[in-house]
């Protein structure tokens, strides 16, 4: 219905809700849920999702990026480069 009024409305609505809420759905811990699925459930903010990248493409199977824990544990060291984050100009969250 969104996209026969305005097809990119649709797609960052359909990115927010497809791609980001549901990899956190799919794959976050019970702390991740908790912390971002209320403000993204409910609107008051919007989600992203990377995937492109300068050697890979769209190829999900080709991505180079990685993410390892910090040594002190407190967050993750991402070693990698995206081309085109999709929401990444309007999202609410920048990690």
């Amino acid at each position: 219905m969104i996209g026969a009024r305005c097809s990119s409305t649709a797609i960052f609505v359909n990115a927010h809700h497809s791609i980001g809420i549901r990899a956190l759905i799919l794959f976050g811990t019970k702390e991740q849920k908790a912390k971002w699925l209320p403000d993204l459930v409910s609107g008051r903010k919007l989600g992203a999702f990377a995937l492109t990248e300068p050697e890979a493409g769209s190829d999900a199977a080709n991505v180079q990026t990685s993410a390892t824990p910090s040594p002190d544990g407190s967050g993750f060291i991402l070693n990698g480069q995206k081309r085109y984050i999709t929401n990444g100009g309007i999202a609410a969250f920048s990690r």
